[in-house]
């Protein structure tokens, strides 16, 4: 299979799938790298245009994709918004899971249960092309490779992992510190990339806030 036919979104959960466990890494925010992912996969459909002040429709039709097409609609029918502020809702939902169906439909994942302590069941999945993944992560590690020059998809994929991993896909063991510092350098010059890091941090600002709120009344 070629990785090309993978979304930005799907691409995403598939390097975050972590091969022994079978099973999402990347942390709490996962799931805003994938709202994210999805709004570069508009970009690229020609469907929106993004700014840091804005998410502004160009084409309404359909992309045949679900998931970009329900986001597409509400960006149709609603005010214009900055990307953060999309991010931020698009985030709180299911994307992760229904992302991951959508995998298993396409025959790129596998998804079988797994009885953990006998007490309880969690869905487990394995990369069904061998190769597919392999071929995914050269791709990824060659981006961030001082010796090449990217743009496009890959670089805002790029950007996306610096802001919310799993930073372990960048590079190799002894290599990951310094292929995330370039990594972490995409995200100033992708603005989706950037609208992430924003909506994460009003979020933990948020969060902050709130905990520090509970401790007041004690």
């Amino acid at each position: 299979m070629d990785p090309r036919v993978l979304t930005t979104a799907e691409t995403l959960l598939l390097l975050s799938l972590d091969e022994e466990r079978g099973a999402l890494r990347g942390g709490a925010f996962l799931s805003y790298g994938a709202a994210a992912a999805l709004l570069v996969d508009l970009i690229l459909a020609g469907r929106i245009a993004v700014s840091a002040t804005a998410v502004e429709l160009i084409d309404a039709r359909p992309t045949g994709r679900a998931l970009e097409d329900e986001l597409l609609a509400r960006v149709h029918s609603g005010k214009v918004r900055p990307p953060d502020q999309w991010i931020a809702e698009s985030g709180r939902g299911q994307l992760a899971p229904r992302l991951l169906t959508r995998l298993c439909d396409a025959s790129v994942l596998q998804r079988h249960e797994q009885r953990v302590l006998g007490l309880w069941t969690e869905r487990r999945y394995r990369v069904l092309p061998p190769r597919l993944r392999v071929t995914v992560r050269a791709e990824l590690r060659g981006a961030v490779s001082p010796a090449h020059a990217v743009d496009g998809p890959m670089a805002s994929l790029v950007a996306i992992i610096a802001v919310v991993g799993p930073h372990e896909v960048l590079a190799a063991k002894g290599e990951r510190r310094e292929a995330t510092t370039r990594a972490k350098a995409f995200v100033q010059h992708d603005v989706v990339a950037t609208a992430l890091r924003r909506a994460i941090a009003s979020m933990a600002a948020v969060e902050d806030a709130s905990a520090a709120a509970i401790v007041a009344t004690f």
